[in-house]
């Protein structure tokens, strides 16, 4: 038993590899800067949800496997551990510690997986505005001026100025 316990210590520590995409978003975008925008493809607060439900649920909706398996996976053996003792099958004793281990652990991940889901759609959804936002820009400036000529006096000038970026 003490086996497994800490495998599911190890598969959480090994957030750092299996979550290198967000990682790396994460570093150039800050969830805390994020207002929603209607054309936003993920909602924080539905993948919060989503995620409270079943932990790594909100991850996988927005793309991310292994990062939605990183929490979903301890999630079910966690489960398989209430089952199988508060199940009946080896304690009858609810106030065990394996079993009061296991129910904090399970609400501890359900937490933690749901604010992990609203941080990676806020940074998602500025990471793809960034992405799709068109960098070009054509301004039209009207001209009316002045010109002295030395033949025939004053000439004005009428037209447009036209500043292009790409």
């Amino acid at each position: 038993m003490k086996k497994l316990i800490l495998l599911i210590c190890l598969l959480s520590g090994m957030s750092a590899i299996l979550m290198a995409q967000y990682k790396k978003n994460k570093d150039v975008y800050d969830y805390r800067a994020y207002t929603y925008q209607p054309g936003d493809p993920y909602k924080p607060s539905t993948m919060t949800v989503a995620s409270a439900f079943v932990p790594g649920v909100g991850e996988i909706f927005m793309g991310e496997l292994k990062r939605g398996l990183f929490f979903l996976i301890p999630s079910f053996s966690i489960s398989l551990l209430n089952l199988f003792f508060d199940g009946g099958l080896l304690s009858s004793d609810p106030y065990d510690p394996l079993s009061i281990t296991t129910y904090v652990l399970k609400i501890g991940l359900r937490v933690f997986s749901s604010i992990d889901a609203s941080h990676v759609a806020k940074v998602n959804n500025m990471s793809l505005r960034d992405r799709n936002k068109i960098n070009s820009k054509l301004t039209f400036t009207p001209i009316l001026g002045k010109m002295e000529n030395s033949n025939k006096g004053n000439t004005t000038i009428v037209g447009f100025s036209f500043t292009g970026r790409f």
